[in-house]
């Protein structure tokens, strides 16, 4: 395939993570092929950015204040 025929829709992923080096490592592995990455440490934050409707979410079962199970639209 032609590369000026390839897709240019840049996907975005929310990764909802409270720890650091997971969401660096997802970060990192994911921009690699073009895809924007957002995050968030808390499942509440996670509520917030999930306005902005991303592709897709990664979301950590065990986080502080509300689990992941906890998070309302998310943990089911």
């Amino acid at each position: 395939m032609n590369e000026s025929n390839a897709s240019t829709e840049l996907y975005r992923v929310l990764v909802i993570d409270d720890d650091e080096r997971l969401v660096a490592l997802a970060r990192l592995a994911l921009t690699k092929d073009g895809i924007e990455v957002e995050s968030a440490a808390t499942g509440a934050d996670g509520l917030a950015l999930l306005e902005t409707a991303p592709d897709l979410v990664i979301l950590d079962v065990v986080l502080p204040e509300m689990s992941g199970r906890e998070t309302p639209h998310l943990g089911r």
